[in-house]
C-alpha cells in the first residue's frame, strides 16, 4: 500500500529494539540498529536507485560522514575485486606450477642417483672410497 512501511527486525514492548530492517514506501531500506523505536547505531542506507550510505544514526538523526557510494562505485569495485581474484589465482597457479617443477627437478635427481646406484644422502662406498684416495691439493 501506498504510504506504508515494513519492518523486519526484534520489538521490545511493541517498540523496535535491537537489529531491524526497514523498507520504505519509496523502496528504500534501512537495515540498522534500533534503540527506543529510532535507528541508534550503525547501519546502511539503501536507495532504490542502488546506492548507498553506511553511517552512523544517533536517536533517529544520520551522523555526518558515513561512506556514500554511487552504484558505479559499487561496480567498479566488484570488477576491481574480480581483477584482483583473477590475479590471484594466477600467481597462484604459477606457485604450483614453480612447485611441481621442483618436484620434477628432485624425482629427477633421484633417479639419475638411482640409475648411479646411490640414494639421497647416502654416498656409495666406490664413492667413500674414491673420495678417500684422492690426494689433496
Amino acid at each position: 500500500p501506498v504510504g506504508q512501511e515494513f519492518f523486519v527486525g526484534s520489538f521490545k514492548h511493541g517498540v523496535k529494539q535491537g537489529f531491524g530492517a526497514l523498507l520504505r514506501c519509496t523502496g528504500d531500506l534501512m537495515v540498522v540498529d534500533y534503540q527506543g523505536g529510532v535507528a541508534h547505531g550503525f547501519g546502511t542506507y539503501f536507495w532504490r536507485n542502488g546506492n548507498l550510505c553506511i553511517a552512523k544514526w544517533h536517536h533517529g538523526r544520520q551522523m555526518r560522514g558515513g561512506e556514500h557510494r554511487t552504484m558505479a562505485m559499487q561496480e567498479a569495485a566488484y570488477l576491481l575485486q574480480g581483477d584482483i581474484r583473477v590475479k590471484l589465482a594466477r600467481l597462484e597457479l604459477k606457485k604450483l606450477r614453480s612447485a611441481q617443477e621442483v618436484r620434477n627437478i628432485a624425482m629427477e635427481l633421484q633417479h639419475s642417483r638411482a640409475k648411479r646406484g646411490s640414494t639421497p644422502g647416502v654416498s656409495s662406498p666406490q664413492e667413500s672410497k674414491e673420495s678417500q684416495e684422492t690426494p689433496p691439493a
